[in-house]
């Protein structure tokens, strides 16, 4: 459909960091902020939404735009996780309870995305809040963390819809091709670079990691022409 009259290519969504079953409460932030269970339905109910509001009333021609399909990265995250004190003992889901949960509600958001672009291509990496070991690990870092339970359950889920690939790989990298582009995703909190700037903020240190990872993935053969960081 490249070149055709309303086809603006193929859009990609990225949802990532939820922290889904985490509680901030008001009262703690001077009215500032507020988050738990209930408003995280909400913001992913409204995200899915706006999605398709943005790319079919917002990009082009209205009714007559048209998609190959969409692209969502599943970044990690998803949950607020048990990894400290003071979420274990404040948060208002578990992590199986979270599981449980955004198993539903993702899904959701994934046949919404297939209904509306007719095909969607959904890649899920790990996160750092969804481990279920006290420290981070390397061996064995996707399988010890909740994040790929919730991808597994989505990709049994949608095992038999033809519209719908969901992709789980076992490391903590994804990598694929999109129209021309090779992508990398990954969660970001692995880039082996620490530290801001009070001017730039956290653009050098995601610039030298990035370089750093242009330069691993390229001596096996898995160069990328695009970065996605969540964290």
């Amino acid at each position: 459909k490249t070149g055709k009259i309303g086809s603006r290519g193929c859009p990609i969504a990225a949802w990532g960091d939820w922290h889904y079953g985490e509680v901030v409460q008001a009262d703690e932030t001077n009215g500032v902020n507020e988050f738990n269970m209930d408003i995280a339905k909400k913001r992913a109910f409204r995200l899915f939404d706006t999605t398709t509001d943005l790319a079919f009333h917002h990009m082009g021609r209205g009714l007559k735009t048209e998609y190959p399909g969409i692209i969502v990265m599943l970044g990690g995250d998803m949950i607020g996780g048990d990894i400290h004190e003071e979420l274990l003992a404040t948060n208002d889901r578990t992590p199986h309870q979270a599981v449980d949960d955004l198993t539903d509600i993702i899904g959701a958001g994934i046949e919404h995305m297939a209904t509306k672009f007719g095909r969607a291509y959904v890649v899920g990496v790990v996160g750092n809040h969804g481990r279920s070991t006290k420290k981070m690990r390397m061996k064995q870092r996707v399988y010890t963390n909740y994040d790929w339970s919730i991808y597994c359950n989505l990709k049994r889920h949608f095992r038999k819809e033809k519209h719908i690939r969901i992709d789980v790989p076992n490391t903590a990298d994804a990598h694929f091709p999109s129209y021309g582009t090779r992508y990398m995703v990954t969660h970001g909190d692995s880039l082996g670079v620490k530290g801001g700037d009070g001017i730039i903020g956290a653009i050098g240190p995601i610039m030298r990691g990035s370089i750093k990872l242009g330069q691993q993935t390229h001596t096996v053969g898995r160069d990328f022409d695009e970065l996605v960081l969540f964290h």
